[in-house]
């Protein structure tokens, strides 16, 4: 897919890697109000990083006084 992706649109301009971090205050505190940790549920792990990659990639399209992206991929 990628080389599909770098054959139609040319090899990017930004490569960004983004990580969950089990210590972000929104997974904290609703693990902690329930007396969990974050290995007890993933769900809640994943809905944070999705929410947190949604808002970064609002940010790169919208906010940041860059050319607007031809093409956005996750892999």
């Amino acid at each position: 897919m990628l080389w599909q992706f770098v054959k139609k649109f040319g090899y990017p301009d930004l490569f960004i890697t983004i990580t969950c971090n089990v210590n972000w205050s929104e997974i904290r505190e609703f693990v902690l109000a329930k007396g969990l940790s974050a290995l007890d549920r993933p769900d809640i792990v994943c809905r944070v990083f999705k929410m947190k990659l949604d808002e970064m990639m609002t940010d790169f399209k919208e906010k940041i006084a860059l050319e607007k992206p031809l093409q956005v991929c996750y892999i």
